[in-house]
């Protein structure tokens, strides 16, 4: 099975690698109100690496590489690298606020 590593670049970009390098094409799902709803197909560079726009909610994500879905750890970790990069963002924003 691929492995697949993926995280939020900022909030409208998704970067990753999937390795093995698959002869397959590669996209991103979206959980929207208990559905699975295709928002981006990356493309693969020649060693397995994607960055593809997306703007990126704090929702659950699932990667998926030709017909074979990947483990819930794979989408749970797109999930959490989402959440990671808000929660960045806010502690930031709080910090410049109570500077001011």
């Amino acid at each position: 099975a691929p492995r697949v590593q993926v995280r939020a670049q900022s909030r409208h970009v998704l970067s990753g690698q999937v390795s093995p390098l698959p002869d397959a094409s590669v996209q991103v799902s979206r959980l929207v109100r208990g559905q699975w709803h295709v928002v981006a197909h990356p493309v693969l560079d020649s060693t397995g690496r994607f960055r593809t726009p997306l703007r990126l909610l704090p929702v659950d994500y699932r990667i998926t590489v030709a017909a074979l879905f990947l483990t819930h750890a794979h989408w749970l970790r797109a999930y959490h690298a989402a959440i990671e990069f808000f929660d960045r963002r806010l502690r930031g924003a709080a910090t410049a606020a109570a500077r001011q």
